[in-house]
């Protein structure tokens, strides 16, 4: 499970990094051309509105994956041990429901929707904009499934461990 977790966040990482990298250049260029030539570029515009989307779907299911979300912790304090293992299982299981409720279906059908629709500035269709919903909830699912492994791992040693007290 860790070679998984670890291709799912290098590819992350490198798409991540790929479009802030072109997100950059083109608020540059886009700042050049609006007060240097005083002619703005309105498709530039589009590619970063539509960049930022990506970025934060790859972006949010990254930081899910590294479990360094924000997090409610007051409850999960309270419990020790298995207990708390198994309020953390919980947890991730709700996001899932999460990520394959609305990301990954939602986001399917709602890109699918879309896919007739061509954008005003850029001639690409809408539905591949919005394709970075259900992209995010499958990589979603992938963290989920590695969180869960290494949930399970660590509720197996502690119960190890308590047979080795005994």
């Amino acid at each position: 499970m860790s070679k998984v977790r670890k291709v799912t966040d290098k590819i992350l990482e490198a798409v991540s990094i790929f479009i802030l990298g072109i997100m950059t250049v083109l608020v540059v260029y886009q700042v050049v051309t609006r007060y240097v030539f005083n002619s703005p570029s309105s498709w530039s515009e589009a590619v970063v509105t539509y960049g930022f989307i990506w970025l934060a779907m790859f972006c949010g299911a990254y930081v899910f994956g590294k479990r360094d979300h924000m997090a409610m912790t007051f409850i999960l304090d309270k419990f020790k041990g298995k207990a708390k293992v198994a309020v953390e299982m919980i947890n991730e299981f709700l996001i899932l429901l999460f990520a394959v409720g609305v990301l990954l279906v939602g986001g399917y059908f709602g890109a699918l929707k879309q896919m007739t629709q061509a954008d005003s500035i850029l001639p690409i269709s809408m539905g591949v904009i919005y394709i970075a919903i259900p992209a995010a909830g499958i990589c979603m699912l992938i963290y989920f499934i590695c969180n869960e492994w290494d949930l399970v791992q660590r509720l197996k040693g502690m119960k190890e461990k308590e047979k080795e007290e005994e």
